[in-house]
């Protein structure tokens, strides 16, 4: 098949480090009659995920409901409540940001949430250099690059 002029990306994960180092020590690899540039790829910084993003809240909700009802998962270090700025009303999602990673987990485990008679939806909240990276890829703005994250995952912060 032809890439027209398209860049062909793909990894390859080695049982054995050691293999990484024998791939590149050599000079040139074809791959269907194409000559293919293999480089080590770069891992991602692991971010703690200890912030989720409940959306489809009721805005009526209070910080102290919303604190009663997620501090059943687990200690919440802080409540963050977006209010539109030119509304100067809240919007239909918070951020929570809880002390440990475990207490995520153990809201994510749980598919339909009910806050003060709203079904939510809980997503992680991720840092914006993630968002970024996953939208555009690690090459810049080009578009359609990225390697997309899969579920439970949510606008930058």
């Amino acid at each position: 098949p032809t890439l027209d002029g398209q860049e062909g990306l793909g990894f390859i994960l080695f049982k054995d480090a050691t293999n990484v180092e024998k791939v590149l020590d050599q000079k040139e690899y074809r791959l269907d009659g194409r000559v293919i540039d293999p480089k080590k790829a770069m891992a991602m910084k692991k971010y703690p995920m200890k912030k989720i993003v409940v959306e489809g809240l009721n805005p009526e909700a209070t910080e102290e409901k919303i604190r009663e009802y997620f501090g059943e998962f687990g200690e919440i270090e802080a409540i963050e409540i977006p209010v539109d700025p030119k509304l100067n009303k809240r919007q239909g999602f918070v951020f929570i940001i809880f002390k440990k990673e475990e207490h995520v987990k153990k809201v994510l485990e749980k598919n339909v949430h009910t806050i003060s008679g709203s079904k939510c939806e809980i997503k992680v909240a991720q840092p914006k250099e993630v968002y970024w990276q996953q939208l555009y890829g690690s090459r810049g703005n080009r578009g359609s690059g990225g390697g997309g994250g899969g579920g439970n995952t949510y606008k930058p912060y």
